[in-house]
């Protein structure tokens, strides 16, 4: 049986005319555009758990947010697995999973094959019993939509690109036939065709639009920190520093997210090794540990080892944290003297980004696109992807207490000047006006 997580059936009928004023989405100066929700149902097709404190399904719940307020009656399908949460304006539809099923990996798995073909199968069920405005798809969910919307040819489709399917399945190694590849990025060049636009979140997703589709309508909205202001509780911040031993004279360098190969968790541990005994650290007498947040148990277990067989100890050297609530995650970042980012692949920006350089704290980063469209120097201390590379920064930045000033000051600035959530909110709304 489908799952609905709340309420049961509303009016299929539209809801009334809604509008609503857009800030700070327009240059400065210039008057706010007025915006007209087309007051009709939106179908939300999410293949991810939901709510997963992660980076896609935490945009999935702003964005939803953001078009419930401005009026839309809104049905995410999602998988069978997540947290309930309650959206004013949303009813959350589960697609059926089987027994065991507790857990979704990140990224492309052979887990997703059968969910996605069940969301596809309710997304036809759903498109021939109802009617809506538009349908809102979400990564790999956008690709079944062109031979489904033949049902409803008069729906809006808006194909949203967290990233490349292809490419994930690509640098992930899980799918290395090269026929298999290149059927998935001509259905991915199939939905960008049918999208009424494609939604990027970064610069790369927006040239490989460009580049795979010339004249494909694209609109580019960079992820935002989680909260519209950084107030961490600090009291809360206090006590993780003091359980993580942050005492006095005492760096702390936080890691946040899962620990997937290509964030890089190995590069990380090395430097860290390295950096250990580096007389320049020892020297000028600073004590150091690195603090790991996220993860399953089972990655932990696997880094555990590699970092014991690095002579790393713990707690002196290292600590597992493990998942945190997103309540807690603010507490977390103040907590830090330093944020890591150590990623190896990919091209699409993380969303943490955006809440470490809200924080004020200075970010180490790998010198790759992935954290240079939304990071410069003045911002962040880039370094090569490279362990020694990676520990010679890291140094750096343990010893320079001006220079991490410097940097979490101008990273805090740059989002509150660019990627602030009422940015975000604002080109969403204008987005969708569009479609009127």
């Amino acid at each position: 049986m489908w799952r609905i997580d709340r309420h049961g059936e509303k009016p299929s009928m539209p809801i009334g005319p809604f509008s609503t004023s857009v800030q700070g989405s327009c240059p400065e100066g210039q008057s706010e555009r007025r915006h007209r929700a087309p007051g009709c149902r939106l179908l939300f097709l999410a293949p991810q758990p939901f709510f997963e404190v992660r980076g896609t399904p935490i945009n999935v719940r702003r964005m939803v947010e953001t078009l419930a307020q401005a009026g839309y009656a809104i049905d995410l399908v999602t998988y069978p697995v997540g947290e309930d949460v309650d959206i004013p304006g949303v009813r959350i539809l589960r697609v059926p999973g089987w027994p065991g099923l507790r857990q979704i990996p990140v990224g492309p798995s052979l887990r997703k094959i059968p969910l996605d073909g069940l969301m596809a199968l309710y997304t036809f069920f759903r498109l021939l019993t109802r009617r809506y405005a538009v349908v809102h798809a979400v990564e790999e969910a956008a690709l079944f939509c062109p031979w489904l919307l033949w049902i409803r040819r008069g729906t809006r489709f808006v194909y949203d690109m967290d990233s490349s399917l292809s490419d994930q399945l690509r640098y992930s190694g899980n799918l290395k036939n090269r026929r298999l590849l290149a059927m998935v990025e001509a259905m991915e060049r199939r939905a960008v065709k049918r999208a009424d636009f494609v939604l990027t979140v970064c610069s790369a997703l927006t040239e490989w639009v460009h580049r795979e589709v010339p004249g494909a309508r694209v609109v580019q909205i960079e992820d935002t920190p989680m909260e519209e202001r950084f107030e961490p509780d600090v009291s809360e911040a206090a006590e993780l520093r003091s359980q993580w031993g942050g005492g006095t004279g005492v760096v702390l360098s936080v890691y946040t997210g899962n620990l997937e190969t290509y964030q890089g968790v190995e590069l990380m541990l090395r430097a860290l090794a390295d950096l250990m005994g580096r007389q320049q650290v020892k020297g000028a007498g600073w004590a150091h540990r690195c603090v790991v947040v996220g993860g399953s148990e089972p990655q932990i277990a696997t880094f555990r080892g590699i970092a014991q067989r690095l002579g790393l100890r713990e707690p002196d050297d290292i600590i597992w944290a493990g998942r945190m609530p997103l309540t807690r995650m603010p507490a977390c970042l103040a907590a830090a003297d330093i944020l890591l980012s150590p990623r190896t692949k990919g091209t699409n920006t993380a969303l943490k980004v955006y809440g470490y350089m809200q924080s004020g704290r200075p970010i180490l980063a790998t010198d790759l696109p992935t954290h240079r469209q939304a990071l410069d120097e003045s911002t962040a201390l880039l370094v090569p992807a490279q362990p020694r590379a990676f520990a010679t920064g890291w140094a750096r930045l343990i010893t320079d207490q001006p220079l991490r000033e410097r940097l979490g000051s101008a990273a805090a600035q740059r989002v509150e000047e660019c990627y602030s959530l009422k940015r975000f909110r604002g080109r969403l709304l204008e987005a969708y006006a569009s479609l009127d």
